[in-house]
């Protein structure tokens, strides 16, 4: 099974490749919504609560606004996280691949947009990389989570440079245009996998 490692950074659009595969038949793996079922697990809010306080628990879970808040203006803090975190993905990510693999599946997806950052990369066989450059990045980021400009650039500035990950990348996904362009691209992708 071709295991396909989907990555980018925040704001290019890669839940929407994601979407597009999903339509094809592929399975996804989403990170993010593995992330977000983490964070809803009594276990994981009494980690969250003993690791950074109860400041970042509302409701018997965890306040993910108030916990993105802290991670992304302090780099330690966003590391000792994802010491908690991560295992926890990875684990979940594996067993999706195993579960793809036993269904017969030919082609998986992972959609995790810290592929790189995490040393992931090499559970994939191949990594696509979605890119759009930095400006639009950023109106898309302030436009999607509600954010000022210079919360969308701290985000951007948590992750590998885009230029990094698209050395890495078998594929680069280019998603600056309309919808109807990256989703052309995606075809001719699609089809020289099928014709192999």
């Amino acid at each position: 099974m071709l295991k396909i490692g989907l990555t980018g950074g925040i704001g290019t659009g890669k839940s929407s490749v994601a979407q597009w595969f999903a339509g094809k038949g592929v399975p996804v793996f989403d990170a993010d919504r593995a992330v977000h079922e983490i964070l809803l697990s009594k276990e994981f809010t009494q980690k969250i609560a003993g690791e950074f306080g109860g400041q970042y628990i509302e409701n018997h879970t965890v306040d993910r606004r108030a916990l993105a808040d802290l991670v992304f203006k302090n780099k330690e803090d966003r590391i000792r996280l994802e010491r908690l975190i991560h295992p926890l993905v990875l684990k979940n990510m594996l067993q999706f691949c195993l579960d793809s693999e036993r269904k017969g599946h030919k082609i998986a997806v992972l959609d995790v947009p810290l592929l790189f950052e995490a040393g992931w990369e090499k559970y994939a066989d191949e990594v696509w990389v979605v890119y759009i450059p930095q400006e639009l990045q950023l109106e898309r980021i302030v436009s999607r989570d509600k954010v000022p400009v210079e919360e969308a650039e701290r985000r951007i500035k948590a992750q590998i440079p885009i230029g990094e990950k698209i050395k890495k990348a078998a594929r680069i996904i280019e998603n600056i245009e309309d919808w109807k362009k990256t989703e052309q691209n995606l075809e001719i992708f699609w089809k020289e996998y099928l014709s192999n």
